[in-house]
């Protein structure tokens, strides 16, 4: 396993871990938590190594220690390899200063776990575990211009509009159609734990108000290129799966349009959240639906 870093999670074995933490002590109380991840890195890794054995002890000690959990058996199992210079060997070959800045965590990381437990800390999982909308859902939502600006990253190919124009879009209405569901990581551990992220077509129009499903159903959808590389058009767009985004942009359901079959060759990616100098998601989905043609019907 490598090592990026003398810290705690400064290395991949721990870093790969610190998810699957999260999402055991979300679904489990806490013994069988640690039972569970005592089955999962057992079988996954060379505990019979001491630099892994290290790096999976104090790092769910130090994980359970700061969100009030730790139990008195996983405290002393990393108290007995700290105490006893367990996998120090490499860190002396490495040189004076990157052992001493290891030694320093680990005597950072005994007193804490020494101290009293902080207050338990509620533990949830960073993704989300069931799908929005139905597939077949054509949901409209409003553009944000008017404190962006037009800048479409990826795009920055295709034809510039004005910063005026940009702004003009702000408050009218695109809309997605819910095209399938992609899973993008299943907890090891907890193998019904799921991240799932939707999957959008987009129609090809700017609308002053939410169309009706008729008038959508007339309307061809978005196949573009994500990037100037790409040697295939990208006719659906994902983006995380949280209802937060769509209620920030005053979603409707419009209805129902079943056009959503199709030869699925590329995935681009719409992340709401995002909101940078080089780029943003108004800017991405307005580039799309200006410069490429629609699908043919």
């Amino acid at each position: 396993m490598g090592v990026f870093s003398p810290t705690i999670y400064g290395n991949d074995l721990a870093e790969d871990l610190k998810g699957e933490y999260s999402v055991a002590f979300a679904y489990y109380d806490v013994e069988k938590a640690v039972e569970e991840i005592e089955k999962y890195v057992s079988k996954e890794y060379d505990l019979s190594d001491e630099y892994e054995l290290c790096d999976y002890v104090y790092s769910l000690a130090d994980f359970m220690w700061k969100r009030g959990i730790l139990t008195e058996a996983v405290k002393q199992r990393a108290l007995y390899l700290i105490d006893n210079n367990v996998a120090i060997e490499e860190w002396k070959l490495a040189g004076k200063k990157e052992l001493n800045a290891r030694l320093k965590v680990l005597r950072e990381l005994k007193e804490r776990l020494l101290s009293p437990l902080p207050p338990k800390k509620k533990i949830s999982i960073k993704f989300y575990t069931k799908p929005i909308f139905e597939i077949g859902d054509a949901v409209a939502i409003k553009l944000k211009t008017l404190d962006k600006i037009y800048n479409p990253d990826t795009n920055s190919y295709l034809k510039k509009i004005s910063q005026e124009e940009f702004k003009s879009y702000h408050d009218k209405y695109i809309v997605l159609l819910k095209a399938d569901d992609v899973i993008s990581y299943t907890s090891c551990i907890v193998p019904e734990a799921k991240d799932i992220w939707p999957y959008f077509k987009i129609y090809k129009k700017v609308f002053d108000k939410i169309p009706t499903i008729d008038e959508l159903k007339k309307i061809d959808f978005v196949e573009a290129k994500v990037d100037l590389y790409d040697t295939k058009p990208c006719s659906l767009f994902m983006t995380e799966g949280s209802i937060s985004y769509f209620k920030k942009r005053d979603y409707v359901i419009v209805g129902t349009d079943k056009r959503i079959s199709g030869n699925w060759s590329h995935n681009g990616i719409l992340n709401f959240s995002v909101n940078k100098e080089w780029g943003n998601f108004d800017s991405e989905v307005l580039a799309y639906i200006r410069e490429n043609k629609g699908r043919k019907k």
